[in-house]
């Protein structure tokens, strides 16, 4: 099973106030990435980090339960391709009235 871990840098340092407190948050970030590697995890190439969005994954219970890392959402076939069913009645409603 693989797990997956959605990483935004936006936002990073918004309450930072001194460049002490942008050294402690990157340290503190650098020390996670390092230990995230030592366990396996990985970035997922594909994920778009050009988009300020990254991907990061393992196969790993155990590392994804320590982390807070979750199994992928799979998209809907039908409707919008949201991740749930709730909005694919209302989502065909707006695709009627486009065509």
């Amino acid at each position: 099973m693989k797990y997956e871990f959605l990483w935004r840098n936006k936002w990073i340092t918004f309450d930072a106030e001194t460049i002490d407190d942008f050294i402690k948050t990157y340290e503190q970030l650098a020390q996670m990435f390092k230990d995230w590697k030592a366990k396996g995890v990985e970035l997922d190439k594909e994920s778009g980090v050009s988009d300020d969005y990254a991907t990061f994954y393992t196969e790993n219970e155990d590392v994804a339960k320590e982390y807070g890392f979750e199994e992928p959402w799979e998209e809907e076939e039908e409707g919008c391709g949201c991740c749930c069913a709730c909005c694919e009645e209302e989502c065909d409603e707006e695709e009627k009235k486009e065509n």
